[in-house]
């Protein structure tokens, strides 16, 4: 299955110049490399998303590629280690289905810090909708995204993609503020999989992801 379908004529290429709303994380793909092809998938609503505006974009994904392979990615904030916090942690899903279990683990940040990342296979229709509705349902910018290949997943390459892109981001004082999943860096060695950025939803007016 040819995975360049998410970019094709299809949907609109913008440029590091275009009016649109952006997230900070495609903001800084474009200053990685001006000339990145990213592609754009929207969707207009008026007030607040209802059900309808989430099946209606999710229909919109699937038959741009009935026959691709999902994973939704997320990650926790960055928390103290401990024994106790490895065997208590879990994603909070509630209010959100998903047949597949969500696969987490947690990755050192620092000599007692980890961040937890959770990864859900997401195979059919329903569960794409679900997924939309995760990634739409809370803050404008939540940092969580769906990757898209053609074929099944080596979980070990996302494994090692994943790991590998976390980034600390340093306040004034030298200390880890916040922990992000940097796109500059999953779209580096990305290899044959693309990834669809989320951004809106809720009261925003529209649902728009980014796909690189």
């Amino acid at each position: 299955m040819n995975n360049d379908i998410l970019l094709s004529t299809k949907f609109k290429s913008i440029g590091e110049d275009a009016t649109v709303s952006m997230p900070s994380q495609i903001k800084a793909l474009f200053g990685m490399n001006p000339q990145i092809d990213v592609r754009l998938i929207d969707y207009d609503y008026i007030g607040d998303a209802k059900d309808d505006d989430y099946t209606s974009f999710a229909e919109k994904l699937y038959k741009a590629n009935p026959n691709a392979h999902y994973i939704l990615v997320t990650h926790s904030n960055e928390l103290k280690d401990s024994l106790l916090v490895r065997k208590t942690f879990h994603f909070d899903l509630t209010g959100f289905y998903f047949s597949e279990e969500i696969q987490t683990w947690s990755v050192p940040i620092s000599n007692n810090t980890i961040v937890f990342l959770g990864v859900i296979e997401i195979e059919t229709f329903h569960l794409l909708k679900t997924a939309i509705r995760f990634l739409f349902s809370g803050i404008y910018d939540s940092q969580n995204f769906l990757i898209q290949h053609g074929s099944t997943f080596a979980k070990s390459e996302i494994v090692n993609l994943l790991e590998r892109a976390l980034l600390p981001i340093k306040n004034r004082y030298g200390e880890n503020q916040d922990v992000i999943i940097s796109m500059a860096s999953v779209c580096q060695h990305k290899k044959d999989i693309m990834v669809l950025y989320p951004y809106g939803g809720t009261d925003f007016g529209s649902f728009m992801l980014f796909v690189v």
